[in-house]
């Protein structure tokens, strides 16, 4: 795994398959940089529309971010809608909520239509305001 941060329960868990480096020229419609929880979701959606995908990784497949995560999904953004709001005008900052939102039904989705048995929950979140 790559050498920044602490290393995360699934990083000392899980078995990370291990494939070739690319040994020779390969044709794609679409070349997907970054085989972390983002880029491996733009690969298969990508497939499900009928194109041919090449992903490229140069560490390990859900390494770096991906590998240090808690595994939660959320729409509460780090920066809060307020500020996102100041920079980007109501437009802007309902768009990433949404976007978020929906990214987290996709993903539900795809576990259900995929069988993916990761214990998939939706739980209630909540914001804190850190003392002092």
């Amino acid at each position: 795994m790559s050498g920044h941060g602490a290393a995360s329960l699934w990083m000392r868990t899980e078995q990370v398959p291990h494939y070739p480096e690319l040994g020779r020229n390969w044709r794609a419609d679409v070349c997907v940089v970054g085989a972390g929880v983002a880029g491996l979701t733009t690969a298969y959606l990508l497939t499900l529309e009928g194109r041919s995908v090449a992903l490229l990784e140069r560490g390990h497949i859900g390494g770096g971010e991906t590998a240090r995560t808690t595994a939660h999904l959320s729409n509460a953004l780090d920066d809060g809608y307020p500020e996102l709001e100041k920079f980007f005008g109501e437009f802007g900052a309902r768009l990433a909520q949404e976007s978020h939102t929906k990214a987290i039904d996709r993903m539900e989705s795809v576990c259900a239509i995929e069988g993916i048995d990761c214990e998939f929950t939706r739980v209630d979140g909540y914001l804190f305001q850190p003392s002092g």
